[in-house]
């Protein structure tokens, strides 16, 4: 469960920032765990993190953003996407 979350926190900054590269997504992930802790003293991801050059970085979010992986998969699309669920609200 906290994977995904973890998942889900990196796709929401990815939509977010179109351009963000791998260093800034393992910031924002150590962020908000950090932010999470200091508010209710538990994190949010349960993460190790390693300390790397530029900053700390959680072990699964380093290996979820490799080259080549499972979870991610990115399509490009053109035009207005209707969502035919949001409509029946």
């Amino acid at each position: 469960m906290k994977k995904l979350k973890k998942i889900h926190a990196m796709l929401y900054a990815m939509e977010q920032d179109l351009a963000i590269g791998r260093t800034k997504l393992m910031k924002f992930i150590f962020f908000v765990d950090l932010i999470h802790y200091n508010q209710r003293g538990v994190t949010l991801f349960d993460s190790a993190y390693i300390r790397m050059q530029n900053g700390p970085v959680d072990l699964v979010a380093y290996a979820l953003t490799g080259e080549t992986n499972d979870f991610f998969s990115v399509r490009m699309s053109r035009g207005n996407r209707t969502d035919k669920a949001a409509g029946a609200l």
